[in-house]
């Protein structure tokens, strides 16, 4: 994957500015792998756009984050708060070095 957040956001067909404009066209691929700090800045870059491509997107996890934090509406609920949280995705979406059962 390109390297610079502009070549990287053309890249994954997200129009110029902030990402507020349809997608130019279909991922080239079926996944992107990420961490969290690509998931910011994927969020910084993208926009609106990234609700598209949320469904592709699998998070490398070396820390083991509960699914608790996932999920901002239940993680502020209940008290949780976290600086890598909060990305509302599906638990299955993470990977992570702990086995899910």
């Amino acid at each position: 994957m390109p390297t610079g957040s502009r070549r990287r956001c053309l890249f994954l067909g997200v129009p110029p500015g902030r990402g507020s404009c349809p997608l130019t066209g279909p991922l080239p691929f079926d996944l992107i792998y990420t961490d969290y700090h690509g998931m910011q800045q994927m969020k910084q870059h993208m926009g609106l756009s990234l609700k598209k491509h949320k469904c592709h997107i699998r998070v490398i996890d070396t820390f083991g984050t509960e699914p608790a934090y996932n999920h901002e509406e239940y993680a502020t609920l209940h008290g949780y708060r976290t600086n890598w949280g909060y990305w509302n995705l599906n638990a299955r979406q993470y990977m992570t070095m702990f086995r899910k059962n």
